[in-house]
């Protein structure tokens, strides 16, 4: 294990058990590619939402803002990252993982869905710009970071397949790993935020009843999880799923090139059941008639002894004469009627009473346990896709239009700050946080308002809190574009040009304002007024 992978190691294991900071299961088992053993991955993670393929990379001695690209390198201060063991882009070797990773699972009998890739880069990195540009998820080896990371997956995961996985479905992927018996139990997956299934819900709809080619499975190597080398290779099923091919026999580590490699045993004899043949078309014999009147399976027949009608055929079923609805049911369905007109005149009343009203104030959205961008979200809308521009909540200030366009409220500040001010939070929690981000323009150009409100417990620990924020390089509260929440047109990040803030009795207002492109070439100290602005949105709005 390299030490990129153990930094990474220590900051998941700080996220600690359970759905109180992020819940999900990250299985240190290295995807490799081909005879050659070539790793494209260092972990998978599984998370309610996706599955990700995680890469922990060292790089050479820079610092900076760390700036992915999609096309190219990445820059690191400027200057191009020097990943350790070569290279400038971890962004090749993640997309041929997420294929390789994509490929086992459906070889399985899983759909795996719309898998997602993190990046994680051990260094002395500042910051994140723009972390989804470079294809994979980018992030530092900073625990608050890798959590953001990790959240961003998830909500990119979300996009792509509106699905969960369930107890069952890891259960089974965890089986295809060659790791049955070996993982947590399902209650444990369950208390990860995983929600419970005793089928597996993942199948792959080309396997149900397939006599399809087998195809061996992906190699999926782990250390310290690998099968002892005396142990038999695994020909592993998953669990629950429908059956569609053998997995391949996992490779041991420690084989020389040099040396011989013990063949693999003869996977099971696949017997694939007879189709069953189709009966022979026999022609009925004619059978008399039976006697009329004898109703359905002879229920109505006559006794025995009694005697019948020797002349059957001259029985005839009367005409049909079609019946003529009851007076009864002419007046119930005037009754329905007049019902029907009395309460559309009751509507009308009730709605041309209530035209003049102001639209109700957006629900919020709380963070639960889990402190996932994936809860319930506020009648707003986390996200500008849940309603026109004219639907949005607007608030004017000193001629600028400010338009909310997500609102979220918590009662948890550790698990939404990072740095300092995460620690802090951790031995003086806050009693209570709402987040709202609102666009405006400036002379035309649209930016992006970060407003974040905490209510401490008393005007000291306020008074304290507002001292640390306020202080460079001590973390902050994280933004909900931090979060995960998407907008129209905005940034993935707020990379803040102007902060400021306010202390108001036991409440701290925390203001961050950027231009929504990042790349715009704008004075920031034109966004100066915005953040003065902001100090007085309502964050209560809607």
């Amino acid at each position: 294990m390299t030490e990129a992978e153990r930094r990474l190691y220590r900051a998941l294991s700080g996220l600690g058990p359970g759905t109180g900071v992020l819940g999900g299961l990250v299985v240190f088992i290295p995807v490799v590619e081909g005879a050659m053993q070539r790793r494209q991955a260092d972990a998978v993670a599984f998370l309610p939402e996706t599955v990700v393929v995680v890469r922990a990379l060292g790089m050479g001695r820079q610092g900076g803002e760390l700036k992915p690209s999609a096309s190219g390198s990445w820059t690191v201060g400027g200057d191009i990252l020097r990943l350790s063991g070569g290279g400038s882009s971890p962004a090749v070797q993640l997309h041929k993982a997420v294929e390789l990773l994509h490929a086992a699972l459906d070889s399985g009998g899983i759909d795996p869905g719309s898998p997602a890739a993190l990046a994680a880069i051990d260094g002395a990195i500042t910051s994140v710009r723009d972390r989804t540009a470079g294809g994979p998820i980018a992030c530092s080896m900073d625990a608050g970071d890798v959590l953001t990371g990790l959240r961003h997956c998830a909500n990119v995961g979300s996009q792509g397949d509106t699905r969960v996985w369930t107890t069952a479905d890891v259960k089974a992927a965890l089986t295809i790993f060659g790791l049955q018996g070996r993982g947590p139990s399902v209650e444990e997956l369950n208390n990860e935020g995983f929600l419970y299934s005793p089928y597996v819900l993942r199948r792959r709809q080309s396997a149900v009843g397939a006599h399809l080619e087998r195809a061996p499975a992906l190699s999926l190597l782990s250390g310290p999880l690998a099968p002892p080398r005396s142990a038999e290779p695994v020909w592993a099923e998953p669990e629950w799923a429908e059956p569609v091919s053998d997995g391949a026999a996992r490779p041991e580590p420690g084989w020389d090139d040099d040396k011989a490699r013990p063949e693999p045993p003869t996977p099971p004899a696949v017997v694939e059941p007879e189709l069953p043949t189709p009966p022979a078309t026999v022609q009925p014999e004619p059978v008399a008639e039976p006697p009329e009147d004898s109703g359905v399976g002879g229920l109505f027949t006559e006794p025995p002894d009694r005697e019948t009608d020797d002349h059957p055929a001259e029985q005839r079923t009367p005409p049909y004469e079609p019946k003529r609805p009851p007076r009864r049911a002419a007046v119930l369905g005037l009754v329905v009627l007049v019902l029907l007109a009395a309460l559309a005149v009751l509507l009308y009343v009730l709605t041309n009473a209530s035209g003049g009203d102001e639209p109700a104030a957006p629900g919020t959205e709380a963070a639960g346990s889990s402190g996932s961008a994936s809860a319930s979200a506020s009648a707003s809308g986390q996200t500008s896709s849940a309603g026109t521009p004219s639907a949005l909540p607007t608030q004017d200030i000193a001629g600028s239009t400010y338009t909310q366009q997500a609102l979220r409220s918590d009662t948890e500040c550790a698990s939404n700050a990072y740095g300092q001010v995460a620690d802090f939070f951790a031995t003086t929690p806050c009693s209570g946080l709402t987040r709202v981000l609102f666009t405006t323009t400036v002379d035309d150009v649209p930016a992006v308002v970060s407003v974040s409100v905490v209510v401490m417990p008393d005007e000291a620990r306020a008074a304290d809190l507002r001292n640390l924020v306020d202080a460079s390089g001590t973390g902050n509260v994280s933004d909900l574009l931090r979060a995960g929440v998407q907008i129209d047109g905005g940034p993935s990040e707020l990379v803040a040009a102007v902060y400021a803030s306010e202390l108001s009795g036991a409440d701290v207002r925390i203001v961050e304002v950027a231009w929504m492109d990042t790349e715009t070439e704008r004075d920031d100290g034109l966004l100066d007024a915005v953040a003065a602005d902001a100090l007085l949105l309502d964050v209560m709005a809607g």
